[in-house]
């Protein structure tokens, strides 16, 4: 059983690099980073060097490109769309804790430089 349509390979990575450049000029290394996908894996995925289509890798660049899954309808096997939505969504969670986190982190730091300012003396002239 194939996950994915061997024949729509090349538009599905269309879309992939259509989407890089929509959600900010992304490189090959700056979607692997994003993803935490290697950089080789996802070198070797992008320019068709692999053997097999990874499901974990197309659904993390899927959550992390944010592409639409209408886009994706042609190139996802239909006996195995319900269990690729699901493994974007579980992406999606995970690229979206990150970014929480790392929101969070910043209003704290954010919180402690005001704190910080608030509570120095004020020098005289």
């Amino acid at each position: 059983m194939s996950e994915f349509n061997k024949d729509k390979l090349d538009e599905f990575l269309g879309i992939v690099r259509k989407y890089m450049q929509v959600r900010g000029s992304l490189t090959q290394r700056d979607l692997a980073e994003k993803s935490d996908i290697g950089v080789s894996t996802m070198s070797r995925f992008l320019t068709r060097k692999t053997a097999d289509i990874n499901p974990q890798i197309v659904a993390k660049i899927v959550a992390v490109l944010e592409i639409p899954l209408h886009e994706m309808i042609d190139f996802v096997e239909e006996d195995f769309t319900e269990k690729f939505v699901r493994l974007v969504k579980f992406y999606k969670g995970t690229v979206l804790e990150e970014t929480d986190d790392s929101f969070d982190d910043k209003k704290e730091e954010a919180q402690e430089d005001t704190a910080t300012k608030q509570t120095a003396p004020i020098a005289d002239p």
